[in-house]
């Protein structure tokens, strides 16, 4: 199956890290679905202009991520509406964090993107999560037919399998040794393959990175429930419920 192609836009210099660490996280865990292409990584040396080989690749691609922030770029809007006028997959990011002043043809700007429902993101590893949920979610509901996609489905932002698309995962999930949401996907797909004593050790490697991983420790409780082991399991439900306590008292103090 062919892999599908995205486009990451955003101000060159004023989103170049988040655009690099979107890039390597969708990389890490979609590699076998997705290529994505950013303009001044993945550019090779031409005789074209910068203009025309960045609108020859939005051309090309089967969804445009727009990530946005406080500066306009007009090259931005530009790649923008190439990608509306090719009727490509539109995903808008827009960061909500220690705004101080937008630019006002980027607030006009923004005002259009309201269409596509844009998400907001706080910071860098939030807006991981967001278009890793989006790409997730645009693979399940709108190539159902295709391939592994049709035994895919999406539960608590992360792609899940089958039994039955087995064949079909890749042998094994890339994953980066200190990226506890690396981890905590990986554990996802062992656990829904039944493979159950696996899913815990990924879980744990989460957890190990981060311990205040709320969703490790809900689903490392779910699968210790479904292995019949109860205590060990009302004890992860206890560790989920305390972080998911600590993340809104630290959303509280931060807001």
């Amino acid at each position: 199956m062919d892999r599908l192609n995205v486009f990451i836009s955003s101000g060159t210099k004023e989103l170049h890290d988040e655009r690099l660490f979107v890039k390597t996280a969708i990389t890490d865990l979609l590699n076998d679905f997705v290529y994505v292409f950013i303009f001044e990584e993945d550019s090779v040396a031409t005789t074209d202009s910068p203009e025309i080989v960045y609108s020859d690749k939005v051309r090309k691609c089967d969804i445009y991520i727009g990530i946005f922030r406080e500066e306009y770029s007009e090259p931005t809007e530009k790649e923008y509406r190439i990608a509306i006028e090719n009727e490509k997959v539109i995903l808008i990011f827009v960061s909500s964090y220690d705004i101080k002043k937008r630019d006002e043809k980027l607030q006009i700007l923004l005002k259009e993107l309201e269409k596509h429902n844009y998400k907001t993101f706080e910071n860098i590893m939030d807006l991981r999560t967001q278009v890793l949920r989006s790409i997730a979610n645009y693979l399940v509901t709108s190539l159902p037919s295709k391939n592994i996609f049709k035994n895919m489905s999406v539960r608590n932002n992360i792609i899940e399998f089958s039994k039955e698309s087995i064949d079909a995962i890749p042998k094994q999930v890339k994953t980066n040794p200190l990226d506890a949401d690396a981890w905590y996907f990986r554990g996802n797909v062992q656990a829904n393959m039944g493979r159950s004593e696996e899913a815990i050790e990924s879980y744990d490697k989460a957890i190990a990175i981060n311990p205040d991983h709320a969703d490790a420790w809900y689903f490392r409780g779910n699968t210790l429930a479904h292995m019949n082991k109860d205590q060990e399991a009302v004890e992860s439900y206890d560790k989920a419920t305390r972080a998911r306590e600590k993340s809104k008292q630290k959303s509280s103090r931060d807001n």
